[in-house]
């Protein structure tokens, strides 16, 4: 969580782009196709920086999917981040932010065994002194 808190922030403070204009990126890639293990992956960035009030919304939304021989994976993740200027201590910053994270793994022998998996972590209110 502190890398992508780290990027948001670089964004916010590097990249000059105007407000009001959204920035979107995406990446996706898979296996060959004789690949012994395949995968698929499908990540979308969105960056908004607001003309009012220079608050900076950057939204992530992601899945990947993986099979082995003996392995299967499924995994989405959606992120938002919201960073703006912290009105009661100059020269310091605000985010919020909010991380969801749910999977499914399933071992293909015998059995079957599976579980899925959910994780969210949130953040309020936390205050940046540097960057």
């Amino acid at each position: 969580m502190l890398v992508q808190v780290n990027i948001v922030c670089h964004c916010y403070l590097r990249l000059y782009w105007n407000c009001g204009i959204p920035k979107d990126s995406a990446l996706s890639g898979s296996s060959p196709s004789n690949a012994l293990v395949s995968f698929n992956y499908n990540l979308q960035w969105h960056y908004l920086k607001n003309c009012s009030d220079s608050s900076f919304t950057a939204n992530y939304k992601g899945g990947n999917n993986y099979e082995g021989v003996r392995f299967y994976s499924n995994d989405q993740s959606l992120a938002n981040y919201l960073l703006f200027t912290n009105q009661q201590l100059s020269g310091s910053y605000q985010l919020n932010v909010n991380i969801e994270r749910t999977g499914s793994q399933r071992v293909k022998q015998v059995g079957q065994n599976a579980f899925s998996s959910a994780v969210k972590c949130v953040g309020l209110n936390i205050v940046i002194d540097k960057m």
